[in-house]
């Protein structure tokens, strides 16, 4: 809307709508910090303006970035390989305290990663590790084992025999590494 000499004027509406903008970008922050009393207040504060609360939990990168380690690391092995390789990485995040994806990216951690990002092939699959991805950013993923390492069972790391409750799945053996 402009104004008698030209000058364009904020509506009402576009002061709200910026203001909101602002908000949920700030949300998103807060809430990637891991500031729970702030997002809690500020989700109070947009349900009390009537203002639709949109979640900043998982963003796509880190749902992207956790499927395709889960998928290049064990869909060979199919779904159990998955879901143990997904529960690799959910027992990681609990022990270590860093978030799922900082725990796919940590330099030497999950060989998929190591020459480059891998592919992602969309079958049944990739929805299957996206779905994982989602339930381990949520907090929600029931894992399979107490596992916390694991190699291929042709592979022969210093710390493979160090390893506790062995189990061979597919072509990886897991097991837990204390440290």
């Amino acid at each position: 809307m402009k104004n008698v000499s030209g000058c364009c004027m904020e509506t009402d509406a576009d002061r709200e709508r910026q203001f909101v903008r602002y908000a949920q970008m700030d949300a998103g922050r807060l809430f990637r910090k891991r500031s729970m009393k702030m997002w809690i207040a500020l989700t109070v504060v947009f349900l009390v303006m009537g203002v639709m609360v949109v979640s900043f939990a998982n963003s796509s990168r880190e749902v992207d970035i956790i499927a395709r380690t889960i998928y290049a690391e064990a869909a060979s092995d199919g779904i159990w390989g998955m879901k143990a390789v997904a529960s690799v990485i959910a027992n990681r995040v609990m022990s270590r305290d860093l978030d799922p994806d900082r725990v796919c990216l940590q330099p030497f951690q999950f060989s998929c990663w190591n020459n480059g990002t891998p592919k992602a092939y969309k079958d049944t699959y990739w929805d299957e590790a996206q779905e994982m991805a989602l339930l381990i950013l949520d907090g929600k993923f029931e894992t399979t084992g107490p596992w916390t390492h694991y190699c291929r069972t042709d592979c022969h790391p210093s710390w493979r025999e160090k390893m506790t409750n062995q189990v061979v799945i597919g072509e990886q053996i897991f097991g837990v590494l204390d440290r």
